[in-house]
């Protein structure tokens, strides 16, 4: 299960949009990593970036929704944290026990799944939300980069 970036799932904030396709790609990454022979040095490498831009891209997230005061921010972040937890749980195992089946179908469930569901829905209603609230979207200045 490759994730598929489409232009229906554009948020309409450029920065945010750039960060999800920056997901995609990377999560894609790891999962050819994870589902080839052993690479357990590559597989670490991936998930630690992967972990460090969610990270930046959930605080970006955050930013947007508490400037636009947006009534769904609480369980927007909920989200966000439980996401936060499953990655911290997938490097723990990784650092533990190296690319295995257990996590490779980890990543297909937990990770695919989450984010394509999360943007496709949460994100998308977001997106919405900002649209109607101010007739276009907001400049977002995205003051880190994810190296």
């Amino acid at each position: 299960m490759a994730l598929v970036w489409t232009d229906d799932l554009a948020l309409g904030v450029d920065a945010l949009d750039a960060q999800h396709r920056e997901l995609f790609v990377r999560t894609n990454l790891l999962l050819r990593a994870a589902e080839g022979p052993p690479a357990d040095h590559e597989s670490t490498q991936l998930l630690a970036f992967l972990s460090g831009h969610v990270s930046h891209h959930f605080e970006d997230e955050e930013r947007l929704m508490a400037a636009l005061e947006y009534p769904e921010a609480a369980a927007h972040r909920a989200e966000h944290d439980e996401f936060r937890a499953v990655l911290r749980d997938l490097v723990r195992e990784l650092a533990l026990g190296g690319v295995g089946e257990r996590l490779r179908q980890r990543i297909q469930t937990e990770v695919c799944a989450w984010i394509e569901r999360h943007v496709q829905e949460s994100d998308r209603a977001l997106a919405s939300f900002t649209r109607a609230a101010k007739g276009r979207p907001p400049r977002l200045r995205v003051i880190r980069g994810d190296g």
